[in-house]
């Protein structure tokens, strides 16, 4: 009723009850209405939402270079979801904009403090996409997100400082870094950190912590952590000799391609 009587917030949320299908069947060409009554009383939201519509083609026909106009008109009052969806838009090559500007909206994004920005911004300066390739200047930026909290930025930049790649090569900050990713649940991390106490000797303490990880990444389908499984199941390192683990782990690694899994496998059965 209020929706109906004018009031902005009403038909806002109205739209989002209708596009989600929330308390009611899902409308999308309804939701578009409400949210566009709402925008015309000059609510950001509203009009945000509809350039995802617009972007997304949800109850009409895709239309990209509305969605960054509105986007555009966003970004210009400070509306920081803008500048994401824009900058995602310019870099498919959409809207009307192009690589240049999107990169630009990311430098924009990277600097106020956006983690996911941070994160592309250093892919492309490692990668070298669209941007002079500046492995330094990249891992400056995995750095940032990494402190922020982004699991994939940590186990990237602990990849840097283990290879030495723009950073002075430094196993323990790799660690430090992977750890931290890892605790998170990004199985790529865990195996690393498996790995680093596999490479070194002289303690059980090492073996027994190397296991404790790989069995972590190796429990999210991550196939080399698989494969250590088995190794030491077969074997008997740090594990009690366990043929029916070696096997299950060998094939869970073999089925995903891994070779030695496959060889290993080979023998076992």
């Amino acid at each position: 009723a209020a929706a109906k009587h004018g009031y902005a917030h009403a038909q806002e949320n109205l739209g989002i009850y209708l596009r989600d299908g929330r308390g009611a069947p899902q409308d999308l060409t309804g939701a578009f209405e409400w949210f566009k009554r709402a925008a015309a009383q000059g609510l950001p939201d509203a009009l945000f939402y509809l350039a995802d519509m617009y972007a997304n083609g949800l109850g009409l026909s895709q239309d990209d270079a509305e969605a960054a106009k509105i986007y555009e008109f966003l970004r210009a009052r400070g509306y920081r979801g803008a500048k994401s969806k824009l900058a995602e838009l310019y870099t498919d090559g959409r809207g009307g904009g192009s690589a240049v500007k999107a990169l630009e909206i990311s430098r924009e994004l990277a600097a106020q403090g956006d983690v996911l920005a941070q994160n592309s911004l250093a892919y492309r300066f490692i990668t070298g996409l669209e941007i002079q390739k500046d492995v330094a200047e990249g891992a400056r930026w995995y750095r940032r997100a990494a402190e922020q909290g982004l699991a994939n930025a940590q186990l990237n930049l602990g990849r840097l400082y283990a290879l030495g790649d723009g950073v002075v090569k430094d196993q323990k900050e790799a660690v430090h870094w992977y750890r931290k990713s890892g605790d998170q649940g990004n199985a790529e991390a865990q195996n690393a950190v498996g790995a680093f106490f596999a490479n070194r000797s002289g303690e059980p303490s090492y073996e027994t912590e190397a296991i404790e990880w790989f069995r972590r990444a190796a429990e999210q389908g991550q196939v080399d952590a698989q494969y250590e499984l088995a190794q030491r199941y077969h074997e008997g390192v740090g594990l009690p000799k366990d043929l029916a683990e070696a096997i299950r782990w060998s094939r869970l690694a073999a089925a995903q391609g891994h070779s030695l899994a496959q060889q290993r496998l080979g023998i076992l059965l």
